[in-house]
């Protein structure tokens, strides 16, 4: 109703912020953007994990070209080696009053 009499605050509430606030283009937001926005803030405080499963598949299935480039991988040659990872040690000291970080 505030929408329509042009009233509504942008700050009023999440979804007239998605309705009145323009993207860098100067355009709305379109209905399926914001039903999708709106259902990812439903879900993301409940059900998290399963919610980024749920998610992760939705997407998979709508952007083919991202699926078959995750396929790719996932098929290629198998491997016995544990993934390259590098580690570095931190150490935050006290040095005359001030912490000073340390790395090797």
């Amino acid at each position: 109703m505030d929408l329509e009499q042009g009233v509504a605050s942008p700050t009023q509430d999440i979804l007239s912020h998605m309705l009145l606030t323009r993207n860098e283009n100067g355009e709305f937001l379109n209905e399926l953007k914001i039903a999708d926005k709106i259902l990812g803030l439903l879900i993301g405080g409940h059900d998290t994990a399963s919610a980024a499963c749920t998610f992760i598949v939705k997407y998979l299935a709508e952007l083919p070209h991202i699926y078959d480039k995750v396929y790719q991988v996932e098929r290629g040659e198998p491997t016995l080696r544990a993934p390259q990872v590098s580690r570095r040690r931190l150490v935050i000291a006290n040095g005359g009053g001030k912490f000073v970080q340390i790395s090797w």
